[in-house]
């Protein structure tokens, strides 16, 4: 399962500059940030698993939550 930032951001309740910072600097331990080689921008990747525990919901609970942001768009 993909999680996009903008996933995170709804299910968070924060807002998409929170969480890219929080994730770049840590201190939001959902995923990873990566400076894109020759670049001045980062590419961010969440981890399903670690949003599920910080959200405190299953990996089946965490992915009908997704689908339910993603059918609102």
């Amino acid at each position: 399962m993909k999680i996009l930032v903008k996933d995170a951001e709804k299910l968070l309740g924060k807002s998409e500059l929170f969480v890219r910072c929080g994730i770049k600097s840590g201190k939001l331990p959902i995923g990873t940030a990566m400076l894109v080689t020759g670049e001045k921008r980062y590419s961010y990747y969440v981890s399903p698993g670690l949003l599920a525990v910080q959200l405190g919901v299953s990996m089946e609970e965490l992915k009908e939550l997704v689908e339910a942001e993603n059918a609102s768009r």
